[in-house]
């Protein structure tokens, strides 16, 4: 069963980031799987870091292309939204960092902090600028 599992809740009623808002369900999903499969394993921990580095990198993708909708149609809340999206991608890549020297392991706490900061990032800051860009003809 999915750590996480995708919701019309989490709709943006943009369709271009509700996609990506999916892919990155996704790949937190495929991490999770991996991990409670058998981290200790040496192949298994190979792939745990090729899925967190296309975490990391699918990340940043994301946050650019919302990034780019709020510069070109001059969202209000632009300066606090790429604040989150920077404080997000910080946490991502020290523990990036840290997974990768071996000074922490993937466990399900880190995952419940992917899923609530995920989640709670859809449901209260990207539905702030729904309305916004649906008006500005953004769908």
């Amino acid at each position: 069963m999915a750590f996480i599992t995708w919701s019309n809740e989490y709709s943006v009623n943009i369709k271009e980031i509700d996609r990506q808002h999916q892919f990155l369900i996704n790949i937190i999903n495929k991490m999770h799987e991996l991990v409670m499969t058998d981290a200790g394993d040496a192949a298994n921990r190979s792939d745990i870091r090729r899925v967190f580095a296309k975490l990391a990198d699918y990340t940043d993708y994301h946050f650019r292309t919302e990034e780019e909708l709020f510069k070109t149609h001059n969202y209000p809340g632009f300066k606090i939204h790429k604040q989150q999206h920077n404080e997000l991608v910080l946490q991502i890549l020290e523990l990036q960092r840290r997974f990768l020297k071996n000074e922490v392991s993937i466990t399900q706490e880190i995952f419940n902090f992917l899923k609530k900061w995920l989640l709670n990032h859809i449901l209260i800051s990207d539905k702030e600028y729904t309305v916004f860009l649906n008006a500005k003809g953004v769908f």
